[in-house]
This record gives C-alpha cells, structure tokens and sequence, in this order.
C-alpha cells in the first residue's frame, strides 16, 4: 500500500467511524495557517473570524500554508483534515501592530530604537512584512536621517548589534519640521524563537539632534504581517 493509498484509507476510516459511532460530525472547508505537523495543522475554517485558528489532525499528510482543504469535524473539539481542494489562497496575514503617540528625542549619533514588535518567529523560510508610518524630524536644516529596520532575538531594545534587514535615508530640509516617512520592507531568514523587530534612527549627516514626533492627533503606527 502507497503513502497516498494509506492516507485516503484513513480518511475514509474517520468518517466511517463516526458514522458508526453515531457522533455528531460535520464536513467543512478551511483554509491551512501552519501544516508545518500533521499532528498539530492550525486551520482557520470557513466561516470563523479571521482571528480564530482551530487545531486540525491532517490524515492525507503534510500541507503547505495557504491551501484548501476539508475538515471533518466531530465532538468534543476532534477536527481531522482529510481532503484537499480548488486553488490555493492566501493565509491569514495579520501578526501585530502598535501605535505611538509620544515622540522619541534626543537621537543623535547613536543608533537608538524608534519602535518594536516581539513575536514568535515560524522559522528562516517564512517571509514577513513590516510597514511603519511615522514623522522624523532635526533641528537642523538639512541635517541627514537614516532609519533602519532590524530583528533581533529576545526583547529588546534593538541596537546596531541587531540585524539590519533595510535602511533609508530622510533629509531634514527644514530645522523642526517633521518629515513624514513609510518604510515598507519584507524579510526572511529569521529563526524560529521570541523575536523583536522593528525601527531604528540615527543621525547620519549634520550636527543637529534628532526626533521622531508624536501625540494622540499624529500617531506613529508599525504593522507585521505574513508576507
């Protein structure tokens, strides 16, 4: 008997069983999130919200994030994946975001963190996006602002010792006025484990003192998503 010839036969057996048992059983359609283990898929089902993720039994094998799949669902909390179909989608992107509403000051030549994350990286080949939106500012014209994204292990504060996984540079063309920014970047090769990431600023040119403004009218918002 096949792989392929044992996983069907399982699946089969699953609903077989059910039926035989009398159990309450449903069949639905979700969508795979992690089927990094057959024994632990996390699967949001059609239906839920996005935010909800079931803990799945895949009985036809490994899976890749993202693809359509059955369910079989039986109580108490017993779901079991046991078919495939249509094209693939793409799995639930939102991991976290915050905002900041008072500003960070006194940058100068020492790279100093603007804003982080920490989250529970999935590992090297998984691609993530961060997007940050903010004001950054010195007081002195033209003046030359370097911001950064980096991920670093633990928790933070990220440093110049941490991983740079981008940079771009502002000018300050006018003393104490805010230049408002979006740095957009994906990044992969991150291990698995508690992560930090996020901005850094540091000034680059000038001799002026560094800020990234904010108040509850001008937010600074950072977004991690799945890429």
């Amino acid at each position: 008997m096949t792989e392929t010839d044992l996983f069907v036969t399982s699946a089969s057996a699953a609903v077989e069983n059910a039926a035989r048992l009398g159990l309450t059983w449903r069949i639905l359609t979700a969508t795979i999130i992690d089927g990094t283990t057959t024994m632990n898929v996390l699967v949001t089902i059609d239906g839920d919200v996005e935010s909800q993720l079931t803990r799945a039994i895949s009985l036809i094998g490994p899976l890749q994030d993202g693809e359509r799949v059955t369910v079989l669902v039986t109580p108490p909390q017993g779901v079991y994946i046991i078919g495939t179909y249509g094209p693939r989608m793409s799995p639930l992107s939102y991991i976290d975001e915050i905002t900041r509403t008072t500003a960070v000051t006194g940058i100068t030549t020492t790279e100093t963190e603007l804003d982080q994350i920490t989250f529970d990286s999935r590992g090297p080949d998984v691609r993530y996006k961060l997007t940050w939106v903010g004001t950054v500012q010195s007081s002195v014209a033209n003046d030359s602002i370097r911001l950064k994204g980096r991920w670093g292990e633990g928790v933070g504060p990220l440093t110049a010792a941490d991983t740079q996984f981008t940079s771009r540079d502002v000018n300050a063309d006018v003393a104490g006025r805010g230049q408002v920014f979006t740095l957009v970047k994906t990044v992969t090769g991150i291990p698995a484990g508690f992560t930090v990431i996020g901005v850094t600023a540091v000034r680059s040119g000038g001799s002026g003192t560094i800020q990234s403004f904010a108040d509850v009218n001008r937010e600074v918002s950072m977004l991690l998503e799945y890429a």
